[in-house]
């Protein structure tokens, strides 16, 4: 399914959770357009998968990786079988557009946000590296799904704070030449 349906588009973000290796494998080879790739880890058949993974394509492309931790909250089992699994994706991902999230529907195993920073170093983030899988890389990706629904209409337009306007227009002379040949050809079609 391609991003040519465009049912697709009706929605703000698509998440996708693979319940096996030749989904993985598709989604990773870039052949759907998604903007999260969810990954709970009650199923042990996931692990060997994931050690072959290669998740370069949709890291390049923006799209997010998420990482569930509520079943880390339920047994000792499952806690073990979700850090194992969450330490080899987070070492596959090189810790990139990693996301933590609950995925829970139970508002008791919801953490604080420095509960959470401390998951994400069971799983081998580092602080920083999970503080930004809290706060930034969910932001992250709803710029992608913005772009992915308006993929024709849309621009981003990144400007440094540090520097004034002049100085992030990257060829202030070309910009000006465009704008000089567009105003001549107002001026043409009036006449």
């Amino acid at each position: 399914m391609q991003m040519k349906n465009e049912n697709t588009k009706l929605y703000d973000l698509l998440a996708i959770e693979p319940k096996n290796e030749k989904i993985l494998s598709y989604l990773n080879n870039g052949n759907f357009e998604c903007d999260i790739i969810s990954f709970t880890f009650i199923e042990s058949l996931m692990t060997n998968p994931l050690k072959k993974a290669n998740f370069s394509l949709p890291i390049s492309k923006g799209i997010g990786i998420e990482l569930n931790y509520s079943d880390c909250l339920s047994s000792s089992s499952r806690r073990r079988q979700t850090i194992s699994c969450g330490q080899i994706l987070v070492d596959k991902t090189n810790s990139k557009n990693i996301i933590l999230s609950s995925g829970t529907p139970f508002l008791v195993n919801i953490k604080s946000p420095r509960d959470v920073i401390f998951i994400g170093l069971l799983f081998g983030l580092t602080e920083f590296q999970a503080k930004r899988a809290i706060y930034q890389n969910g932001t992250k990706v709803i710029k992608h799904s913005e772009l992915r629904k308006n993929i024709i209409s849309s621009t981003i337009q990144v400007f440094d704070q540090t520097k004034g306007v002049e100085d992030n227009v990257p060829n202030k002379r070309l910009l000006d030449e465009n704008n000089e040949q567009s105003n001549n050809s107002l001026k043409r079609s009036k006449s």
